[in-house]
């Protein structure tokens, strides 16, 4: 026999799941109108590398960056934000 709790965390999870995934999604809407309204353009890109690091029990971490962009927008502000694939 199941547990409620194991049922209620469950859910919990994968709520919290779609609500991240929708915040990302309106967040990419915003800035997608934001680059439109203030004619961005692309100033840089940097592409992802690797990073290398050693943890506090001496154990070796590795990981990669995200892609970078940089936009120049006609309220003289330079916007750098992850490149989503």
């Amino acid at each position: 026999m199941f547990d409620f709790w194991e049922y209620a965390v469950g859910i919990g999870v994968v709520a919290l799941i779609v609500v991240l995934c929708w915040a990302g999604y309106k967040d990419q809407q915003a800035w997608d109108a934001f680059k439109i309204e203030h004619h961005c353009i692309v100033t840089a890109r940097k592409a992802p590398h690797t990073v290398t690091a050693v943890t506090t029990n001496g154990d070796v971490a590795i990981g990669t960056t995200m892609p970078r962009v940089t936009y120049h927008c006609d309220d003289g502000v330079d916007y750098t934000r992850e490149e989503l694939q």
